[in-house]
């Protein structure tokens, strides 16, 4: 009985730190698309820019490759609608 009490404590550790957390820190999806899109907010272009033209532009400079492609202006919207509530909650968006 002890090895499933021991194993049952180490899961619960577990799942409670996990539970701690913050909800974005772990392994970001479209980093390098994030990246841009913090450049583009840092020089104030993010918010002039037509999402077309942010594609565009992500697009032409190879941006994601090929696995996590961005194909349409919709798809983009919504990635930056994430980096936007990621910027509001003040999340640290970090990629281990």
């Amino acid at each position: 009985m002890g090895s499933t009490s021991t194993s049952d404590s180490k899961f619960t550790e577990e799942v409670a730190a996990h539970l701690q957390r913050a909800p974005y820190k772990g392994k970001i999806r479209h980093k390098s698309l994030y990246l841009a899109f913090a450049f583009l907010d840092m020089v104030g272009l993010l918010d002039t820019m037509k999402h077309r033209e942010i594609l565009d532009l992500v697009n032409d400079a190879g941006i994601d490759g090929h696995a996590n492609r961005i194909d349409d202006v919709k798809n983009l919207s919504r990635r930056l609608k994430e980096y936007r509530a990621f910027q509001q909650r003040g999340s640290v968006l970090s990629t281990p």
